[in-house]
C-alpha cells in the first residue's frame, strides 16, 4: 500500500544579503506577525531590513515558528538576471502588441 504525503508546503520567504544587511518583501495576512516584525519594516521601500546577522537570525526563527520557510540568498545575481529577462520579454510583448494594434 502506498502512502500519500499530505504535508502542507510552507511558504518560502527569501532574505537577500545586500551590502552587509538582509532584506525581504512579503505581505503578512497576520497583523500580529506584522506587529512583531514592524521594527524591521522600511515603509519607504515596502520591505523588511535586518542590519545584522543577529537580527536576521531572530527574524528567521520567528518566521519559522509562524510556519514560513526562510531562505537566505547570499548571491542575488541570479535573481537580478531572471528579473531582467522577464522585463525584456514584457517590453518585447508590449512592442509587438502596439505593432499589431497599429496594423489591425
Amino acid at each position: 500500500m502506498s502512502s500519500i504525503d499530505i504535508t502542507k508546503k510552507r511558504p518560502t520567504i527569501n532574505l537577500f544579503k545586500l551590502n552587509k544587511a538582509y532584506y525581504f518583501k512579503h505581505f503578512f495576512d497576520d497583523p500580529e506577525l506584522f506587529r512583531e516584525l514592524e521594527s524591521y519594516y522600511d515603509k519607504s521601500s515596502y520591505r523588511f531590513k535586518m542590519a545584522s546577522a543577529g537580527a536576521r537570525n531572530k527574524v528567521m526563527k520567528l518566521l519559522d515558528k509562524k510556519g514560513f520557510d526562510p531562505n537566505i540568498i547570499e548571491d542575488p545575481a541570479p535573481f537580478y538576471s531572471r528579473n531582467r529577462e522577464v522585463s525584456e520579454l514584457r517590453r518585447a510583448s508590449k512592442e509587438l502588441n502596439r505593432e499589431l494594434s497599429a496594423t489591425g
